[in-house]
């Protein structure tokens, strides 16, 4: 083997199954070599219980990332996330449009998300869903709730 030998790899990379069995995997992967990319949807109107469950997640993955690294940024709508980033959406269908366009197990009417018996759920009920954008490339963790209350409690339960 000389200094300048070098090893090639041919790989395919595949889907990953979606769900919190692995969490905090896909979102951050603790065994990637390279620097964990993050990109928080921005809702259409900052305010302070966004920037509280954004704050308080972003803490959380801190402390997973410990000394691996981690990069972090806002972006204002889906398509502006690259693919070898992960997408982080916090707050209700109301503040975040973008919810109503990701594929999401729960169906949504008037801005309020609706259980399995077509009701809505409760406003202190936060909900989280690993999904995928469009493309089927970036993977997407939600944390939503019908109101600023159930969102916490979403990111809480993450934290």
């Amino acid at each position: 083997v000389l200094p300048d030998s070098k090893l090639v790899f041919d790989f395919q990379p595949q889907a990953v199954p979606l769900n919190f069995s692995q969490y905090p995997y896909p979102i951050f992967d603790d065994l990637s070599l390279e620097a964990n990319r993050i990109a928080y949807l921005q809702p259409q109107a900052i305010d302070e219980p966004w920037l509280t469950a954004a704050a308080r997640y972003q803490a959380s993955l801190g402390r997973v990332a410990d000394y691996r690294a981690m990069e972090t940024r806002l972006v204002t709508q889906p398509g502006d996330v690259k693919e070898n980033e992960r997408l982080i959406v916090i707050g209700t269908p109301k503040t975040q449009s973008a919810i109503a366009n990701l594929n999401l197990p729960l169906d949504l009417e008037n801005g309020k998300l609706l259980d399995a018996q077509k009701r809505p759920i409760p406003d202190d009920a936060g909900v989280l869903v690993l999904t995928t954008t469009a493309e089927n490339r970036v993977p997407v963790l939600v944390a939503t709730g019908n109101s600023e209350a159930g969102v916490a409690k979403a990111v809480q339960f993450l934290v």
